[in-house]
């Protein structure tokens, strides 16, 4: 029994050849110029399985510009396990990671004590600012040992 699409693909090289084209060789993919030979680009799936996060959050983070990320001729998005490393966070995320509230972080950026830049309602903050502030001490409450 033959499968319908070998039989498809047969016809399609019948057809290239009785008109004279060769073969149409495989596509390959090029990274942007600015992008080092060796840098292993990762789909949305592997950079959002790394982080463990949804595909989709990955693409937002991308057209948001919080994640630097190219497409490829076929429209698919790839992204630098480099970047990945060096992915920026929300005020939320270094409010955590500093030890402080949400609102300090967002005066901080409004004052332009930190790297940051804002995208819509949000401000974006390099991964640098967490070492360069560092964590601050947890408050001791009052009546609690």
């Amino acid at each position: 029994m033959t499968d319908f699409n070998e039989l498809v693909k047969a016809a399609k090289v019948r057809r290239e050849t009785e008109a004279g084209a060769a073969p149409a060789e495989p596509l390959t993919i090029e990274p942007p110029a600015d992008v080092a030979p060796d840098a292993h680009a990762l789909t949305l799936t592997e950079a959002a399985a790394r982080q463990g996060v949804h595909r989709r959050t990955v693409r937002g983070w991308i057209r948001d510009g919080r994640l630097p990320g190219h497409k490829t001729p076929g429209g698919h998005y790839r992204v630098l396990a480099g970047d990945l490393d060096r992915l920026p966070l929300t005020t939320d995320d270094f409010a955590a990671a500093v030890g402080v509230c949400r609102r300090t972080v967002v005066r901080w950026c409004e004052a332009g004590k930190l790297a940051a830049r804002k995208t819509g309602r949000e401000w974006i903050i390099e991964s640098g600012e967490v070492d360069r502030v560092g964590a601050r001490p947890a408050p001791r409450l009052r009546g609690k040992s």
